[in-house]
């Protein structure tokens, strides 16, 4: 249960919650996640 909880609260801030959708697609670099995310 402690597991879960740590889980949902790291994903409860947008970007590491989209970061997260993006790599169950497939692997990118970080340069990639850059461009995506418009960092």
């Amino acid at each position: 249960m402690e597991a879960a909880i740590k889980m949902f609260k790291a994903l409860s801030d947008e970007t590491r919650l989209r970061i997260y959708l993006l790599l169950l697609q497939g692997e990118l670099c970080v340069c990639e996640l850059v461009n995506i995310l418009n960092m």
